[in-house]
Order: structure tokens, then C-alpha cells, then sequence
């Protein structure tokens, strides 16, 4: 890592070691940066990769189970299985050999994609895509350690279904590697005997009450979340299909207190996963999750009721009753026969919602949070703030954030095509999300474009201020996986070009253009964006 200091600028950068080896190839690629500028009166700040700023609204973690990589697809940094690599092929977990991933789709990018073995993606819930198929010797379960912090709020939404009732089956559990602290609090998500129930320790444990067993085959939701930091474990609260559960303490003996997670573990779901074998002994009577699951999300904020009912509403509880149809694009606008809703509360979408997937990091977020000023500003700003129902980022078929107060309705093109001169943006205009976030235009074209556009390029201010981020789709980005050898045998990836400013040109020449210096080589149409390729460029 460097940083660059100067009297009104900061700049970092971190660097990934590449190469053959699992530690000491002495090569290292560009792979994320923090710019502070304090150079105009607005003080601005950028940031990137692994070094992207996080946004707590959006989802952490969320797997929709739609597509199985390879293991050792994606970097995830740390994880060098047998050390013989820098990434591993294969991995252990518990007794079972492990060789596919599953991409985390949240905002945590692919440090905690999933580490899986003997998981079938099958036919999912109507008209929700795939969904995994777990057995007793399935293993799903994260390298990376947290997101679960001493206090921190941890909320928990997944679909599941299956015809076991036997003994205590685990959907989710969260704890350290080596065995549960005995200071520090773990999480367990379980069936227990087909009832929802969830332990914080050894000590604390709550089920659901007033209801039978729901192993019957049928989707069903479950959303567990803190309503603050460090609650009362017995303020945690349990939400099955949408519906709030009453809930009994299964040890009365034991002092309720607040939640503290231990720092040092690691989330694993339909089972223990990463854990040692002396948590099994202490939760003998817990077993792996024999069923399906869907759509696990992870988040580090209190889920709203609204959220919640939009999360149990993307489908229903029942496999025999078929779910509303997706739609490709935001609902009108609310007309007075239907005074209630401000917004559409259901956005489907054929493609996953919650998008970070190619950008490695740690610590990232979809935007930065930007808070309005009180100060009289003579930018140009559309404020879409006032309606009183907040509904903060959500993973799956919904959409968050959107804009409101706008003089437009939605229309059914999202995008347009802009050319020459008239493809620029309003750099004044800014508009503002549901969750108070100010975004300039830039900001569509920063990342997940095509989503982004999609959501909001439907209205018209916002596409007529933001031509060039309304009208540019990603389309033309680098392979942020894609990596080449160089002359002398080093590899590089495409922030190799431009890494180096005064080198830069002629990186470009002698890479991505052929000896005639205008055509574009092969390797340039996974480098498109670093070679300089792009329309806008």
C-alpha cells in the first residue's frame, strides 16, 4: 500500500501480489485506491476496488445460487488452500473435499464468495430461478472472517424448504474456527424439529412459538434482525413469510444480556462448515440442513417491516401457488386508485439485483454516502426525499433507493443510444436516493451500469441531465479477471497500463494495438477501458 500526501490531496493505493506462486512472486498489480481531494471548496472523494468505501445500507453478503464457478476462479485474498498457489483449487471443510464457489453478489465482492462442495442448484421457487440443493455431506461456507462484530447489528433473509424434521438442522451458523468462545457470542440459524430457532450461545437460545412444524415441503421465509446495536438477545426478532413470531427463551434459567459477537469468525451456512469439531460436540444435537435454499442474504443494518415484506413477497410461502410474473422495468407512477403505495414495493428482475461481483474488496460499497448540505448550494439538485416510506437497499428481484418526487413517470426504454457532442452530462445535476445519498450522474456509469441504468434512466430528468452515463452501458469495462503475460514473463492485468502514467502510452502501443499502431489486438478487447477503446474515451 502507498499513500500520497500533499497539502490539499490524499491518495492511496493498494496492491495485490500475482503470480504461480502461493506467497513471494514479487509481483504486484494496482487493484484498489482512496483519493481525498480538498483542492475546491466541495471536498471530494474517490475510491475504488478494494479500497471502495462501504455502504452499510446495502446487502454484505447475498448468494441467489443461480451459477457454480470453479473454485480459484475469483482471488479471494488469504486463501491459498494447500499453499502450493496463490489460489487455491481445492479445499477441506469438514471431511468433504470442496472444489466450486459460489459469488457473493453483496457488497463484500468476492472475499466472501463461498467455498462449496456437493451442492446441486435445481429448479428453485416459481418463477425465482435455481435454487441449492443440500444434503447431509453438502458444505457451503466463507474463508473470509466476520462480517459479525462484538455489537454490530446483523440482520439474516433466506428461503428454504424441506420435508425434515429430525433432531436440529442448521441453516446458518457464525463462530470461531476453533471452537465457541466462551465470552463471545456466536449465531445459529436452525430447524429444529421443522421450527425456526436461533441460539446467540450456549445459554441463549429462542424458537418460534404458536405454530406446528413448517418441513412440508412448501417455500417458506425466514428474516432474522437486530432492531439496534448491541440489543438484548431476547429483542432479537424473528419473521416467518413476512409475519413477526412470538418466541420463548428454551433456557429460562439463563440471564438475558446484550449481544457481542466474537470478531474472529466465519459464517457457514447448512452447516458448520469452517468450525471445529468441538463445536460439533457442544451442539451435538445439531445436524447439516437436508432441503433447498434460496436467496441468502446477509446485511449489517435492522431490516425494516418493510423490508421484510417486500423480501417475503417476492414469492410465496406455497410451492403450489404461482408467483407474480417479473416485470423488465419500473411500475408508473402511483395513480389516486391506489393511494397506499408511494413506490413500487416489488421491482422482479431476470437478473440478480445486488451486483458487486468482478471488484475485489474487502471493505467496498456501491456508492459513497454523500449527505446533503445545509448550505445554499447554486448546483443543480432534484430533492426526492420527502415521501415517508424509506426502503433501503434489498438483495434479490427488488429495487431500492429509488427516486421519488420526480416530475416524470417511468418509461419503458431505459437507456438511449447518444453520439458525438451530445453524449456529455450535466456535471451540476445531482439527484437524491430514498436512503438521503446525493448522486451526480456519474455515479450510474461508476459501476453495475446496466442495472443502475435500468432503475434509473426510466426517468426523464435523470436521463436528459445524464446523456453519457444514461446512454453508455458497460459493455466496454476491463475483464477485471482477465491476466496476460508480458515479454519478460511477468503477468500483468489491464490496471498494468495505466499504472504508470509516463509509461502508459507506450504500454498501449506495444499491447493493445497491433504493429500497425490502430488495430486492436486480442488481448485489447479484454482491456478495453485501459487500452482506451471505449466511445467515451
Amino acid at each position: 500500500m502507498t499513500v500520497g500526501i500533499t497539502d490539499d490531496q490524499i491518495h492511496v493505493k493498494h496492491y495485490n501480489e500475482i503470480g504461480d506462486k502461493w506467497k513471494f512472486n514479487n509481483q504486484y498489480v494496482e487493484d484498489g485506491s482512496l483519493h481525498i481531494s480538498k483542492s475546491s471548496e466541495e471536498i471530494s472523494i474517490e475510491s475504488s476496488g478494494e479500497l471502495e468505501l462501504l455502504d452499510d445500507s446495502v446487502a454484505l453478503i447475498h448468494f441467489d445460487f443461480e451459477e457454480i464457478t470453479p473454485l480459484g476462479t475469483r482471488q479471494v485474498l488469504g486463501f491459498h488452500g494447500d499453499k502450493a498457489a496463490l489460489m487455491a483449487n481445492s479445499i477441506d471443510i469438514d471431511d468433504v473435499t470442496c472444489t466450486d464457489s459460489l459469488e457473493n453478489l453483496g457488497s463484500f465482492g468476492k472475499q466472501y464468495d463461498a467455498q462449496i462442495g456437493n451442492i446441486e442448484l435445481v429448479k428453485g421457487r416459481p418463477g425465482g430461478g435455481r435454487s441449492a440443493k443440500f444434503t447431509h455431506n453438502s458444505r457451503l461456507a466463507i474463508y473470509g472472517v466476520g462480517p459479525l462484530s462484538g455489537g454490530q447489528i446483523v440482520s439474516v433473509s433466506l428461503w428454504f424448504k424441506t420435508s425434515h424434521t429430525e433432531n436440529d438442522m442448521v441453516l446458518v451458523y457464525y463462530g470461531q474456527p476453533w471452537g465457541p468462545s466462551t465470552e463471545k457470542d456466536q449465531l445459529a440459524i436452525t430447524l429444529r424439529n421443522g421450527i425456526p430457532t436461533f441460539y446467540i450461545s450456549r445459554d441463549q437460545a429462542y424458537t418460534v412459538t404458536g405454530i406446528s412444524s413448517i418441513a412440508d415441503m412448501n417455500w417458506h421465509h425466514l428474516a432474522l434482525t437486530m432492531p439496534k446495536q448491541s440489543c438484548l438477545s431476547s429483542e432479537i426478532q424473528l419473521y416467518i413469510d413476512g409475519d413477526r413470531a412470538g418466541l420463548e427463551t428454551m433456557m429460562p434459567s439463563s440471564p438475558d444480556k446484550p449481544v457481542f459477537f466474537t470478531p474472529q469468525g466465519r459464517m457457514n451456512f447448512g452447516g458448520f462448515g469452517y468450525s471445529s469439531k468441538a463445536t460439533r460436540k457442544i451442539y451435538k444435537d445439531m445436524v447439516p440442513y437436508m432441503g433447498e435454499l434460496d436467496e441468502v442474504t446477509v446485511w449489517s443494518r435492522t431490516l425494516s417491516i418493510e423490508d421484510i415484506i417486500i423480501l417475503a413477497s417476492t414469492n410465496t410461502a406455497s410451492t403450489n401457488t404461482a408467483s407474480p410474473e417479473p416485470i423488465s422495468s419500473p411500475s408508473p407512477s402511483p395513480t389516486d386508485s391506489n393511494p397506499k403505495s408511494d413506490e413500487p414495493s416489488v421491482l422482479p428482475s431476470d437478473e440478480p439485483s445486488v451486483l458487486p461481483s468482478d471488484e475485489p474488496s474487502v471493505l467496498p460499497s456501491d456508492e459513497l454516502s454523500v449527505l446533503p448540505s445545509d448550505e445554499p448550494s447554486t448546483r443543480s439538485t432534484i430533492d426526492l426525499t420527502s415521501q415517508t416510506t424509506a426502503f433501503p437497499s434489498l438483495p434479490t428481484n427488488t429495487v431500492s433507493e429509488l427516486p421519488s418526487n420526480l416530475s416524470s413517470s417511468p418509461t419503458q426504454s431505459p437507456v438511449f443510444t447518444c453520439d458525438g457532442n451530445n453524449c456529455t452530462d450535466d456535471e451540476t445535476f445531482e439527484f437524491t436516493l430514498k436512503n438521503g445519498n446525493i448522486r451526480k450522474c456519474a455515479w450510474i456509469g461508476k459501476r453495475d451500469t446496466a442495472k443502475r441504468s435500468s432503475m434509473y434512466c426510466v426517468y426523464e430528468e435523470i436521463k436528459s441531465a445524464c446523456k453519457k452515463s444514461c446512454g453508455v452501458i458497460d459493455s466496454c469495462q476491463d475483464d477485471s479477471d482477465f491476466t496476460f503475460s508480458l515479454r519478460n514473463g511477468n503477468t500483468q492485468n489491464c490496471f498494468w497500463f495505466n499504472k504508470n502514467e509516463e509509461k502508459a502510452t507506450a504500454r498501449k502501443d506495444g499491447y493493445c494495438y497491433e504493429d500497425d499502431r490502430s488495430t486492436p489486438t486480442v488481448l485489447a478487447e479484454s482491456c478495453a477501458r485501459s487500452c482506451g477503446l471505449c466511445a467515451d474515451d
